[in-house]
């Protein structure tokens, strides 16, 4: 990541002609993916058992907490959180 790399070429045909010299020049990009958020429904009294009940709710909807790390966004990167269902 972050290197040069430099690749040259030249090509022979069968009389043992050779061309001139050819090249090109790249900086090899970042290529790792950021580390995965980890997401966590406060509001879930029993975590695992995949329901949410009325109940654990409560009367001020689904409390969420999502945490990244941040030096994965200095660059600009962004969050996209989607929530599936939630309509009940």
């Amino acid at each position: 990541e972050g290197d040069s790399i430099t690749v040259t070429a030249t090509q022979t045909d069968a009389d043992n002609n050779t061309s001139a010299q050819g090249s090109d020049t790249a900086t090899v990009a970042d290529e790792t993916a950021p580390n995965a958020p980890t997401v966590l429904i406060v509001d879930d009294g029993t975590p695992g058992d995949e329901l949410l009940t009325q109940a654990e709710i409560g009367n001020d909807g689904v409390q969420l907490q999502v945490t990244i790390d941040g030096t994965d966004f200095e660059a600009g990167g962004h969050v996209t959180l989607t929530i599936n269902g939630g309509a009940d």
